[in-house]
């Protein structure tokens, strides 16, 4: 299985054992979530999840508690809510005449600095794809207009060649999880965040 495909990624990480690469990876995860022990004991999990090689689905209290709290995520509610009171402002505020909104152009990402280090990043950065469902909406005094809203965001916790060769210079760890799960069998999983929230205008 070795060599194939393993062109550009570290030579000194290809001929390691799983438990040598996990524990680069690992340590990777460590270094990247720096600033918040809550995510430290989180991205060892995700990191559990990947090497017990179940597939299926991740959630996680504290990781959907900081995407909800951080700017990236409150940037894309407050285009989203924009993006909704220009369609109420065509339909006269009929929310049931509202076509659907395209919110992959300004999906969230997880990429700026404070990502970087507090575990945002290395756990979701730019994520898959997100869901959008509303729960309620009301209007008030003819202008006003207020929406609960649950958005689930999906991600998928792999690396792709090009992530890995990128990074691979600052931390062998990308070499490794790249090596894992491309030439060793382990299988990516999907991380799911749902988060309520509320967003209001006018229109």
């Amino acid at each position: 299985m070795h060599g194939r495909n393993t062109s550009g990624i570290l030579s000194s990480m290809i001929n390691k054992t799983n438990a040598e690469l996990f524990t680069s990876m690992r340590s990777l995860l460590w270094q990247t979530s720096v600033l918040s022990p809550e995510m430290r004991t989180l991205t060892s999990q995700m990191a559990d999840k990947f090497e017990s090689n179940t597939g299926g689905t991740f959630e996680n209290a504290i990781l959907t508690k900081d995407v909800k709290k951080s700017v990236n995520y409150q940037n894309f509610l407050k285009i989203f809510g924009m993006r909704l009171g220009e369609k109420l402002t065509e339909t006269s505020g009929n929310i049931d005449q509202v076509s659907a909104i395209q919110t992959n152009q300004f999906r969230p990402k997880f990429n700026d600095t404070w990502c970087k280090f507090s575990g945002l990043q290395i756990a979701i950065n730019d994520t898959e794809a997100n869901e959008i469902r509303l729960i309620n909406f009301r209007k008030e005094g003819g202008v006003l207009w207020y929406a609960d809203i649950e958005v689930t965001i999906f991600d998928n916790f792999g690396l792709d060649k090009n992530d890995a060769l990128m990074y691979q210079g600052k931390h062998a760890g990308f070499a490794a999880w790249w090596l894992l799960q491309h030439t060793k069998g382990f299988k990516p999983f999907v991380t799911k965040i749902v988060i309520k929230s509320r967003i209001e205008g006018r229109y």
